[in-house]
């Protein structure tokens, strides 16, 4: 566990570090808050901190971060079928940073199958990726239209949520992600990481909370 306590430790010293010397907005403490969130959620399930003398993996060295959309799909997403084969094209064009090329085959896709609520929320995460990270209007429709096709589904929520947090809107991501989990069977394959990923962000607030009183 000290691997983890460190990590964390880490990770909020340099949250408060930048709150307290960087001058920092709001919005832009929320989305440095997101990327730690990431970050540490990621050492977390590959490194699996919890067992000593058990290194942390390391990434894939492509140039280009990483998109929560490809790394995290599988968990609400089916691997198979014609919808999870056109994500792979799209998600190498995204590796390599064509962003322009990973909407434009997305949007072929969808003209082919609109009712894809999968394809639809890999839409909305292109745009976002092909705007620098910020949430625009095209983006939010996107995933407005995938909740709208499969409004049981956890995926697009969670999705549209990953993108608000990079917005750095941290309540409305937490806010979602907890009906997520209310409305969510025991057994959800994904419940373990969204409750993760919660308490990561739910300590970084308590900790700026505690520094600001």
């Amino acid at each position: 566990m000290n691997g983890w306590i460190i990590a964390f430790s880490l990770a909020v010293l340099l949250f408060l570090l930048c709150w307290k010397t960087a001058r920092f907005s709001s919005m832009a403490l929320q989305a440095l808050a997101a990327a730690l969130c990431f970050g540490l959620a990621g050492y977390a399930w590959q490194g699996s901190p919890f067992l000593k003398g058990h290194a942390a993996e390391a990434p894939e060295e492509n140039g280009q971060k990483d998109d929560p959309f490809i790394t995290d799909r599988g968990m609400f997403f089916s691997r198979y079928g014609e919808d999870a084969r056109a994500l792979i094209t799209s998600d190498a064009f995204i590796k390599q940073g064509q962003y322009a090329y990973a909407v434009g085959w997305l949007k072929s896709e969808i003209n082919q199958r609109p009712n894809s609520a999968m394809l639809w929320t890999a839409l909305g995460d292109a745009l976002v990726q092909a705007s620098d990270g910020h949430l625009v209007p095209a983006a939010k429709l996107s995933f407005e239209q995938a909740e709208k096709l499969a409004p049981q589904a956890a995926g697009p929520a969670y999705f549209h949520a990953v993108a608000l947090l990079g917005e750095g809107h941290l309540d409305e991501t937490l806010a979602i992600w907890h009906r997520l989990l209310t409305d969510a069977p025991e057994k959800a394959a994904w419940r373990h990481n969204i409750e993760e990923r919660m308490a990561i962000l739910e300590r970084l607030k308590s900790s700026l909370s505690d520094e600001s009183h």
